[in-house]
Parts: structure tokens; C-alpha cells; sequence
């Protein structure tokens, strides 16, 4: 794997996300945020996807949003995603005061629905829509939050010089890695259950 500095953290945040549902079952913690933080050209929104993309035999990356997608579609992403990670990329910097604004905003909002435990709600034709956070969370972007308390409920990876010549394998290779473990776990997943009692 290459730059494996920053390669490892988001493989295994990948193997998190897809590990989700069975640490909710056991009472354990899933919240958690992947924070991918560099300048614009380091190969964030290319390293995410590598490994966000991991779940779709197709290479299609129907869980990623960039940072002018709608909210709802971010949330509903969020809710209706299982065992899964949801990529809200690049979260860069613009010219334009009020559309940093709104993508800092979507950004610390998501981050909060990703890691309170509470449902989400919202309207919808008249309706309230309850449902739970059932993904994790990918943020890719050049600036940080706005308050301390959004950041800290992250893990932020930054990325410090721009990678290059990744290999063309990277993703095949994880991707088998995290097919034979997730294999392996199903198959041993009541037994290792018990050796903690």
C-alpha cells in the first residue's frame, strides 16, 4: 500500500464502518468520524473513494456527496446506509463567505448526527421522520471545523504531502482483505463472542 500513513487509518476505518451493527448489538461505541484533512491536490477525495468505494463490486461510489450536494441527501444517506461508510467530500475553501459557511455548517451537522446516537429527525410532507444513524462517516476537506467540540469528536488524519503514483492495486487488494475477514468473522462471530464471559 502506498503512503500508508494515511493509507492504514482509512482502511481501517473502513473495516469499522463495516462492523457497525455488530458493535451497536454488543453496546459498544460507534461514534466515530473519518476527518481527512490537506490541501487542495494531496489525493484526499482519491484515497476516500478508494477506500468508501470498497463495498460496490462495480467501482460505483454511490455513497459519496460532494460538499454541494443537499443535506437531505447527506442525512438520508446517513440513515438508510447499514454497515457502511458515507463520504461527504471536499470541503474546500471558496471565495464566496456564505458558501463556506453552508459547507462548514452541513459538515459539523453531519458530524453530529454521526456521533450523538440520537435519531435524526425531520419533516417531511407533513410528517416527522424518525430513524437512526446507521453509517459511518467520511469527511474530506482543506479547512477544519469551526467549533473544538466538532473536531474532537473526530479522527482526523492530515495529510501533509501530496500522494502520488498510488498503486492501481491498492483497492483490489484491500478490498479482498476486508471480504476474507468480514468471510472469517461471520463464520466465527458466536465464538469470539463468548471468550470475553
Amino acid at each position: 500500500m502506498e503512503f500508508p500513513d494515511f493509507g492504514l487509518p482509512t482502511y481501517s476505518f473502513t473495516v469499522f464502518s463495516s462492523l457497525r451493527s455488530v458493535y451497536v448489538d454488543a453496546g459498544l461505541p460507534v461514534a466515530c468520524v473519518l476527518n481527512l484533512q490537506g490541501d487542495q491536490g494531496t489525493g484526499k477525495s482519491t484515497l476516500a473513494k478508494r477506500f468508501v468505494s470498497l463495498y460496490n463490486v462495480h467501482n460505483a461510489i454511490a455513497d459519496a456527496y460532494d460538499a454541494d450536494s443537499t443535506f437531505a441527501s447527506m442525512r438520508d444517506a446517513l440513515s438508510s446506509t447499514r454497515d457502511h461508510a458515507v463520504l461527504f467530500d471536499d470541503i474546500c475553501k471558496s471565495s464566496d463567505p456564505l458558501i463556506q459557511r453552508k459547507r462548514r455548517r452541513d459538515a459539523a451537522n453531519l458530524v453530529r448526527m454521526a456521533t450523538n446516537g440520537l435519531p435524526i429527525t425531520w419533516k417531511s410532507g407533513g410528517k416527522t421522520i424518525h430513524a437512526n444513524c446507521n453509517a459511518c462517516l467520511v469527511i474530506t476537506g482543506e479547512v477544519d471545523f469551526d467549533q473544538p467540540s466538532d473536531l474532537t469528536r473526530c479522527v482526523t488524519v492530515i495529510i501533509s504531502q501530496q500522494m502520488t503514483n498510488g498503486s492501481a492495486a491498492d483497492r483490489s487488494d484491500a478490498a479482498t482483505a476486508l471480504a476474507g475477514f468480514l468471510q472469517w468473522f461471520s463464520e466465527h462471530y458466536e465464538e469470539e463472542k463468548t471468550i470475553d464471559k
